[in-house]
């Protein structure tokens, strides 16, 4: 319901805001809505805008009302709190049923009830790990009087699978993991892809990757790498390292792209990078080439101290008006998280290889690998 696509673009008038579903004998209002940091955290395009999502609540609403409506739904990408807030200041929404935070909620459902007409607010963590069951009665007036029996359900072994869709899955499987067991090197170090710490510090993984970015980029004189640390999805024990294990740390088969920058373009996107440290962003840049110390107690847009530069004789401070080349990825490239400068960049160069795959042959051609943490990110 807050998209909102430019006239004459290929999705104009394909996604509607709302449906209406017809169910024993009963009318239902659903509409979604997306975060509006969707323009920052995916690659939208520039004929899609993401609206104010309470205000197109508002809208969304009011014209299921008025088609005669009183049993509405939300099925929201926004967030949990997020969630609870619309539904204290959104009324006549029944029941949120959300995601984004993949949040477990303490009490399933959530009940915010401020005027006597109870709004169930519901998530169910992540990766399939829950399934949340709701079951609501509504009142002739399509106010909800009873949740008894809703439940989230932790789906781990003592949930029997489904026989036939077991077996056809072992099928499926079968030769994806025969690539994906594939070894392609070998780590003597576990290589931290843990969430908080790629979102928030250096980690040997991160600056592996970086590395590896280098590696590929040379011909193109880069040399500097920087990645959102939400590009990594997953951490790897030291041991043989597996094809499957290098794509399931980055998994959004973004390709490698460099252009030049300037060095306050530089230090602007590392400002980028750690400006929302506290609700851990995946803008954390993981870098190589360069180093720098920033304050996490100064406010956002405030908190780089300095940065140096890797050059043939060690790393030096970095000159605002002199051009480095930078290697990254396409979704930074197009301004994603937030790094808006790199769309500014010039000379771009499209290096045509996904990152997993830039990984992977760095630790083939490296292995073992050992990579530490080096001070190329120091907090105050």
């Amino acid at each position: 319901a807050n998209i909102q696509f430019s006239i004459g673009s290929r999705l104009d008038n394909t996604i509607a805001p709302w449906i209406i579903v017809e169910k024993n004998g009963n009318r239902y209002g659903i509409f979604g809505l997306l975060t509006e940091e969707t323009s920052e955290i995916s690659n939208t395009g520039i004929d899609i805008t993401i609206t104010d999502h309470i205000a197109a609540a508002r809208r969304a609403v009011t014209e299921l009302e008025r088609n005669g409506i009183n049993r509405i739904i939300a099925l929201t990408h926004i967030g949990w709190n997020e969630d609870l807030k619309l539904a204290g200041e959104v009324g006549d929404i029944d029941i949120i049923i959300g995601g984004h935070t993949h949040t477990v909620p303490e009490s399933y459902p959530a009940v915010i009830d401020e005027d006597g007409s109870p709004t169930l607010v519901a998530q169910a963590g992540e990766y399939a790990k829950y399934l949340g069951h709701l079951s609501v009665t509504f009142d002739e007036a399509g106010v909800i009087k009873d949740w008894t029996g809703s439940e989230i359900v932790r789906l781990n072994e003592t949930v029997a699978e489904d026989a036939t869709c077991a077996e056809k899955l072992a099928e499926y499987r079968a030769p994806v993991e025969k690539t994906m067991a594939t070894v392609i090197g070998n780590t003597l170090a576990d290589l931290d892809g843990e969430r908080t710490h790629v979102r928030s510090q250096e980690t040997n993984l991160g600056d592996l990757i970086t590395d590896s970015m280098l590696y590929k980029a040379g011909r193109t004189g880069a040399g500097i790498a920087m990645l959102n640390g939400g590009s990594i999805r997953a951490s790897v024990p030291a041991g043989d390292v597996t094809l499957g294990q290098v794509m399931s740390v980055l998994p959004f088969d973004n390709y490698l792209v460099s252009f030049e920058l300037t060095g306050e373009q530089i230090v602007a996107a590392l400002e980028n990078g750690v400006s929302q440290v506290e609700e851990e962003q995946g803008r954390f840049p993981q870098v190589a080439g360069l180093r720098f110390v920033w304050d996490p107690g100064a406010s956002p847009g405030s908190r780089i101290i300095s940065v140096k530069v890797k050059k043939a004789g060690g790393y030096e401070p970095i000159y605002l008006s002199a051009t480095y080349t930078v290697v990254t990825n396409n979704y930074l490239y197009q301004g994603g998280d937030g790094y808006v400068m790199f769309t500014q960049g010039i000379h771009f160069i499209n290096l045509g290889y996904t990152d997993y795959e830039v990984l992977a042959e760095y630790i083939t051609a490296n292995s073992p690998v050992n990579p530490g943490i080096e001070g190329r990110i120091r907090p105050k």
